[in-house]
């Protein structure tokens, strides 16, 4: 009798959580429903959330950043064991991802009555199944490793369980100093310190301004982040994918690190004056808007005068109020 492998979906088969993409791409197509997700997750709880999520049909599996060392190695079990794939995730993902791959004898999800995670996920494995190996990556998953013969992780960077004896490990690709300074474009954001040229005029506002130009460097750098969440799926798709579209740079992280940077340029902004912070704020609106809506290459030149006048004009009213 086949022995059965059990593997979950988000940040272990993929590299992403897909029930995040989906709801991004939600707000792209649908706001409306997006903001409904959000009402039933606060007020109705997230089983609630996840079987509203499960009617919508907006992820494209094959775009998806797979695993493909852990593919590999299923491949290469299936010939001995069963395969399931058992996750948290929404039946409609899941049932598309295994239609995308081929690879899956069996798909267990979140339904009405569970969200499949933590000790749901573990009762519900015991129950279907008399001995299973599995696959995981996240704390809770600590519920569910215990119960099973073998088990395997998948992790970033340093093994974030070394108390655990695993039987398998599988590293995801890890996210460099390097590869994220130049994600973010450091060489790029030199208009930023353009409100400096300000101080020919007005020396005596150059300490303000230079504060100004840090708060501006930080703007740009979030709305680099903002036009890459965007722009994901078309990013996708190209041969060289950057750091976001591979998930090298989660999904998650990048909007932590966008509103972390809007914040503390706002905050920033706001200890010089209130008119510098609304400044901050209208900039930060107009960047993303720049960068949504000229993003393709001819338009480079006309996006660089449009941020250096937007620099230059904030700067002189600045010093003038």
């Amino acid at each position: 009798m086949k022995e059965t492998i059990c593997v979950d979906l988000d940040y272990t088969l993929v590299y992403t959580d897909t029930l995040l993409e989906l709801w991004l791409k939600m707000l792209y197509h649908q706001p409306s429903s997006a903001l409904k997700a959000v009402y039933l997750l606060f007020f109705k709880g997230m089983i609630a959330c996840k079987w509203f999520l499960n009617q919508f049909d907006f992820t494209e599996a094959s775009s998806l950043p797979y695993n493909h060392e852990l593919i590999e190695w299923l491949k290469d079990k299936k010939k001995t064991h069963h395969i399931w794939l058992v996750t948290g995730s929404s039946q409609t993902i899941a049932h598309q991802v295994a239609k995308h791959l081929m690879l899956f004898d069996g798909v267990i999800a979140s339904h009405s009555k569970s969200t499949m995670v933590g000790p749901f996920k573990a009762q519900q494995m015991t129950d279907q199944f008399q001995t299973f190996s599995y696959i995981g990556d996240s704390k809770k998953d600590l519920y569910v490793w215990p119960k099973c013969k073998k088990k395997g992780v998948v992790f970033q960077g340093k093994n974030p369980y070394p108390s655990i004896d695993f039987d398998y490990y599988f590293k995801r690709p890890s996210l460099t100093w390097s590869a994220w300074i130049q994600f973010l474009s450091f060489t790029t954001c030199w208009p930023c310190m353009f409100p400096l040229v300000s101080t020919i005029v007005y020396p005596e506002w150059a300490s303000t301004l230079l504060i100004y130009c840090v708060a501006l460097t930080l703007t740009h750098f979030s709305c680099q982040l903002f036009e890459n969440i965007y722009y994901l799926q078309v990013n996708r798709k190209r041969k060289h994918q950057n750091i976001v579209a591979s998930s090298t740079y989660s999904v998650e992280s990048v909007i932590t690190h966008f509103f972390i940077f809007s914040l503390t340029a706002f905050s920033l902004s706001f200890f010089i004056s209130a008119l510098t912070s609304m400044m901050i704020l209208l900039v930060h609106i107009l960047y993303g808007f720049i960068n949504i809506c000229l993003k393709k290459s001819r338009f480079c030149h006309v996006k660089l005068a449009l941020v250096l006048g937007i620099n230059l004009f904030s700067s002189i009213l600045i010093c003038q109020f």
